[in-house]
């Protein structure tokens, strides 16, 4: 394996050709000041662009293998599932979860992840908003991740309007409903 100084070597002889050595930099091993300022701010510069691509680059990971194919139409949702959120309740009180959730036109897509909550024997999208328990609009089974048809017309209202839905988990506990999470951009 070459080590790091023998990849480093020609891109140092480079820069000395270009930019002869001055008596500041026989003072400094490390080069002149300003030189040392320069690889300061380049290392910034480089740190800072690969930071903005990487904040504005999709993640390829993040959507179900399904999604991969999605087009412009697509929403991203999410949903913070918690069992004081249940109506009427009780919910799980020590049950917590994330709903991914994305909707295109006559498809949604879900990944679920749930901690200290038994096993999730059904889940659901309900329509309804916070605070009032709705009917079924789109069942999500597998629970933890996959996709679903759905009519045109309740995609549509759920890209629209997402705070009118919610994801509803439920368990021989709690069957009626263990944890839930309006849906939200």
């Amino acid at each position: 394996m070459v080590g790091l100084e023998a990849v480093a070597a020609p891109r140092e002889r480079v820069l000395r050709s270009r930019f002869p050595a001055s008596p500041q930099a026989a003072r400094h091993p490390e080069g002149s000041p300003s030189v040392r300022l320069h690889r300061v701010f380049s290392t910034i510069a480089i740190a800072t662009t690969i930071g903005l691509v990487t904040l504005v680059t999709p993640s390829t990971g993040s959507a179900p293998t399904q999604q991969s194919s999605a087009g412009p139409d697509q929403v991203r949702l999410g949903a913070v599932l918690v069992g004081g959120n249940e109506v009427p309740g009780p919910g799980d009180p020590d049950g917590f979860g994330l709903a991914d959730v994305w909707v295109k036109r006559g498809e949604v897509c879900w990944r679920i992840t749930v901690q200290s909550v038994a096993p999730v024997g059904a889940a659901h999208i309900h329509a309804g908003p916070a605070g009032v328990a709705g009917p079924v609009v789109v069942p999500l089974a597998p629970y933890n991740q996959g996709c679903a048809d759905t009519s045109l017309r309740i995609a549509r209202f759920i890209r629209l309007h997402p705070g009118d839905f919610y994801v509803n988990l439920h368990n021989a506990d709690f069957p009626g409903g263990a944890v839930r999470g309006q849906l939200r951009r």
